[in-house]
């Protein structure tokens, strides 16, 4: 919901045992702006926002209401042609992330463990839960673009307007409300009528106008796939028990960084070099030794398996399943995938590198894969 000057709640520091949320107010480069840093012990989080305490700090008299980040993904580039979108920001792709990446080290004072920065918009999107701008239509996550960096679109229009004309063209990795404005969802929408129901079905008016003078670029993962001169690639894969990756977005124009919002969770405490992974001869023994173990093997309805696909990564692992600790190690595993013959399900298994357990078991459909 929109806040507005009927809003009578007042937020303060908050000091508890597991979270703290400190808000700060202050002046950069002649601009008021509001600092928020919050920790959150439990899940081992650390957020940072930063931005203008008004949009007028920023663009006295325009009287912008929504500011929308717009990729050019998935038909953007063309959506902003019709609407004779350009950007005023002369920064280069590799100028804007290197602004990004200074004032997070110079200014945040934080290490090169946090300042990996990528045009990409897909881990931002994927790791920062529901969003209006892109929720209506979800499968547009999977449709990003490396070439070209996500657009900041300021307009004179009520956010509700400004998602319908923006919905069904291109990525829209987030989106604020600038200023106090008429809600339409409660003063318009049917009983029971969802907002993103009200928002899609009323997305065919006229196009909004924008102004964009400024780029959207978003923390990469601390980790992430490499490529040596002979095209050997190490990737890093994911697991639902770890949240693994730091995220949120940095807002550059001519003048440097403007606004941020970055959650981190991943920071890197030791490398050990040269560990030694079992012979694949071993790790092939070990395995079927351990499968009955691990799985029913009538659950894979078939009575020939196929090795399908394996491939040698980087894996989030805790050791002790029950320890509530947030640490975690990166190790090298053996992805496994064994395909039954003429059967609806397909194996899938993790599996130590380094001593050959087993360390993940799962039996999936195929269908939902």
């Amino acid at each position: 919901s929109v806040i507005d000057s009927s809003f009578s709640e007042k937020y303060k520091w908050l000091d508890e045992k597991d979270i703290y949320i400190h808000m700060y107010e202050g002046e950069y480069n002649g601009i008021k702006y509001g600092l928020i840093l919050a920790h959150d012990s439990i899940t081992h989080q650390r957020h940072i926002f930063l931005d203008p305490i008004s949009i007028e700090g920023l663009y006295p008299g325009a009287g912008y209401k929504t500011v929308l980040m717009k990729d050019i993904g998935y038909g953007g580039e063309l959506w902003m042609e019709n609407r004779n979108i350009n950007n005023s920001c002369k920064l280069s792709e590799e100028q804007v992330a290197s602004a990004a990446s200074d004032f997070i080290e110079k200014n945040l004072m934080l290490g090169s463990g946090y300042n990996n920065i990528t045009t990409n918009p897909e881990i931002y999107m994927n790791m920062s839960g529901n969003n209006l701008s892109y929720y209506v239509y979800p499968d547009q996550i999977n449709n990003t673009t490396e070439n070209g960096m996500t657009q900041l679109l300021y307009t004179n229009s009520d956010y509700i307007t400004t998602l319908r004309d923006s919905i069904k063209s291109g990525l829209n990795p987030g989106y604020q409300i600038l200023r106090e404005q008429e809600d339409l969802f409660k003063t318009e929408a049917k009983e029971n009528e969802s907002i993103y129901e009200f928002i899609a079905t009323g997305a065919e008016g006229d196009p909004n106008n924008y102004d964009a003078d400024s780029y959207v670029v978003y923390l990469d993962a601390n980790m992430h796939a490499e490529s040596d001169e002979s095209g050997k690639k190490v990737s890093f894969g994911t697991s639902a028990d770890v949240i693994s990756s730091n995220y949120g977005y940095i807002k550059v124009n001519d003048k440097g960084v403007v606004g941020l919002d970055i959650v981190l969770i991943q920071e890197e405490e030791e490398v050990v070099e040269n560990v030694e992974i079992m012979s694949f001869d071993k790790i092939k023994e070990s395995f079927q030794n351990q499968l009955s173990e691990k799985i029913n093997i009538k659950d894979m309805k078939a009575s020939t398996v196929h090795l399908a696909y394996m491939n040698l990564e980087y894996y989030p692992y805790k050791k002790d399943e029950g320890n509530n600790s947030k640490e975690f190690s990166y190790i090298p595993v053996w992805d496994v995938y064994l395909s039954p013959e003429a059967s609806p399900c397909i194996g899938f298994f993790i599996v130590n590198a380094m001593d050959g357990e087993i360390i993940e078991a799962q039996i999936r459909d195929v269908e939902t894969f």
